[in-house]
């Protein structure tokens, strides 16, 4: 009886590194039979892991993999958010909770989807909430105008942005938290 042989492929380990944002670290390892197979493939990865800060644990990057070179994969960051349970966490009992959702363009071009999110101090009027929703767009969108990409994730990263939207804000009600839900970059 004559046995026939199976052409099996094996599968290579591929190094995932972050951007040049990140310091070209290694996020982790995958395998695939070739380097095309990872190409567009999701990679989420906590900031904490990423700037080894305990403070940053809430959130969480997704990067996608653009090209590979000998067995690196190189990623591109497409989705900075934060993590629901920290959220519900901070959303509590007489307190108003002002969320939002638009498109902004960068200096570079580049379209992102922008997801603030705002907590104040105590229960308020649906006016003051409305004027706090307008005033932060308003706000986000100038600053993003004048930022590339690049800029614009590392202000948000070490919270510059809101530290100075929360500045803002505070004249019209005094908030607990000024965050940013998510932020998508557009295909």
């Amino acid at each position: 009886m004559v046995v026939k042989s199976s052409k099996k492929q094996k599968k290579i380990w591929f190094n995932i590194i972050a951007p040049k944002e990140f310091g070209n670290q290694t996020i982790g390892e995958t395998t695939a039979f070739g380097p095309q197979q990872l190409i567009g493939r999701n990679i989420r990865v906590s900031l904490m892991n990423l700037l080894r800060d305990p403070k940053k644990q809430n959130m969480q990057l997704t990067f996608k993999i653009k090209e590979v070179r000998d067995k690196n994969a190189i990623t591109e960051l497409i989705k900075y958010e934060l993590v629901s349970g920290f959220i519900k966490r901070l959303a509590r009992k007489g307190r108003n909770k002002i969320g939002d959702s638009f498109v902004a363009e960068t200096k570079d071009k580049i379209k992102v989807k922008i997801k603030p999110i705002m907590i104040t101090r105590s229960k308020t009027q649906k006016s003051k909430l409305t004027m706090l929703k307008k005033t932060a767009k308003e706000f986000i969108i100038e600053r993003v105008k004048t930022q590339n990409l690049t800029e614009l994730t590392n202000d948000i990263i070490s919270t510059k942005t809101q530290r100075e939207i929360k500045g803002k804000l505070k004249k019209i009600h005094p908030l607990t938290v000024c965050e940013f839900k998510a932020i998508i970059k557009m295909r």
